[in-house]
């Protein structure tokens, strides 16, 4: 046997470790994040719609939730691991009679496991599908779940398109034409309800219509409900729960957008009509022997969970945040909607939007001047070597790298599934002047990329 060695070392080369698909792990709104400190460095002030972070936009959590935080971080046990891997007894007790409390499937605590954060759940749902398994995710949708499932198939992954003319809804006719394609591939369908990107909430027509999909092929519905608190102008929010009656269901829930306390990293799925149903309860079963091979997740914010939705105050604060939210999209909206060749629906949950371009706005000769900054020279040659060095690049992405060189961060929607070409702006920023004054050039930079001249032609 001849084996290779390493010149100069004397030593076998390191065997191959990656998994190749690896190269489908994408996620694009972190992604860009170091480009925009890089654009920082030149002397380009930052402004960033582009991540859902609300304490990094600027918003300010309610007094009394610190202080209930606080109070729990006094407890001994919220500096330990969780009692059990699947999460606090007392907190999954409290979410369960949360379930309970509404019309519709009733939990027990058994039903319910924690953990930091909703990405892991779906890491793990996706990776404990029975053999190339397919679960069908939304078109544009948050890049988790589309990454996830690429990486579990080793190949892209396969969506169902929402609607930006019908208020951003599936059309449930292609999403059987897509179940009946792939035949019995497809174990479930992850469905984003507030929507990210798109801001849209689902009528309980629709998620009647998609639960009676699952049960008719025989697949499990998977509703990502994290931004279910967050709804506003009127709408009205129906759970997965509320209408699943005895079929099957999973649905994910987190304390980050509501409290809100992202960096709590707290998470949890409900399984739904699992003693009814075999398949389910294996594969929920599955999910919870891993996570007890893990340690456990975050202890604090479960022992806070049940003291901060408890409060007879959480009522009224998630009315302030949702009419906060509410606002904030109105503004953006009443510029966004005056660039001619852009359209946006207007959101009706979460804090996100997606403005999408006619078909021809966006072209591969179109650029922006860089604007005038400390190192204006590092910058424009930085700016070229984006616009150079990446093979294919998406024209909404080439867009988002001259807004970068211009001062405003937002995320290609072709980052959020392949179907559109725009970009996802956040409605967090509290700062009402500043996003004013953001939309207003945003509106003047969109009109001068459009009518641009390769000044640049060199360059590409």
């Amino acid at each position: 046997m001849i084996l290779n060695f390493v010149k100069g070392i004397g030593r076998l080369a390191l065997r191959k470790i990656a998994n190749e698909g690896g190269i489908f792990l994408n996620y694009v709104i972190r992604e860009l994040s170091p480009i925009a400190f890089k654009f920082r460095d030149f002397g380009i002030t930052m402004v960033q719609d582009n991540i859902g972070d609300p304490i990094k936009a600027g918003v300010k959590v309610e007094g009394w939730i610190k202080k209930i935080i606080l109070d729990t971080a006094e407890d001994d046990r919220s500096m330990g691991y969780s009692s059990e891997a699947e999460g606090e007894a007392s907190a999954r007790d409290f979410v369960a009679q949360h379930r309970n409390s509404r019309k519709g499937v009733k939990i027990s605590l058994e039903d319910v496991i924690f953990a930091s954060g909703s990405s892991p759940i779906i890491s793990e749902i996706n990776s404990r599908l029975s053999e190339q398994g397919i679960l069908l995710v939304p078109s544009p949708g948050y890049p988790a779940h589309s990454s996830y499932q690429a990486f579990n198939l080793g190949r892209n992954a396969v969506y169902y398109k929402l609607d930006p003319s019908n208020k951003w809804l599936p059309n449930l006719e292609d999403i059987k034409r897509t179940l009946e394609a792939y035949n019995y591939m497809v174990k479930g369908i992850i469905v984003i309800n507030p929507g990210n990107p798109t801001g849209a909430v689902f009528p309980q027509s629709i998620i009647r219509g998609l639960v009676d999909i699952c049960d008719e092929y025989g697949v499990l519905p998977i509703f990502d409900e994290c931004y279910a608190n967050t709804v506003y102008g009127g709408t009205e929010f129906v759970h997965l729960g509320d209408v699943i009656g005895g079929a099957p269901g999973i649905s994910l829930r987190s304390m980050s957008k509501d409290v809100p306390w992202p960096g709590g990293r707290c998470g949890w799925m409900e399984a739904y009509n699992q003693e009814k149903h075999e398949h389910l309860k294996e594969f929920f079963e599955i999910i919870r022997q891993s996570f007890r091979q893990q340690a456990s997740s975050t202890t604090l914010p479960q022992l806070a969970l049940p003291k901060i939705y408890g409060d007879e105050r959480f009522s009224k604060h998630l009315q302030e945040w949702n009419y906060q939210l509410e606002i904030a999209a109105d503004m953006r909206i009443n510029h966004l909607k005056e660039i001619a060749g852009l359209s946006v629906v207007r959101p009706q949950g979460a804090f996100y939007m997606a403005p999408i371009f006619e078909d021809g706005f966006l072209n591969e000769s179109q650029e922006l001047p860089v604007m005038n900054c400390s190192r204006r020279d590092e910058a424009e040659n930085y700016l070229k070597s984006l616009l150079s060095q990446e093979p294919n690049l998406n024209l909404d992405k080439r867009l988002v790298y001259n807004l970068m060189a211009n001062g405003i961060f937002v995320v290609p929607l072709t980052g959020f599934g392949p179907h559109y070409h725009g970009f996802r702006v956040t409605t967090l920023n509290p700062n009402i002047e500043q996003v004013d004054a953001t939309y207003a050039r945003l509106k003047e930079l969109i009109s001068q990329y459009q009518n641009s001249t390769n000044v640049r032609g060199a360059w590409i």
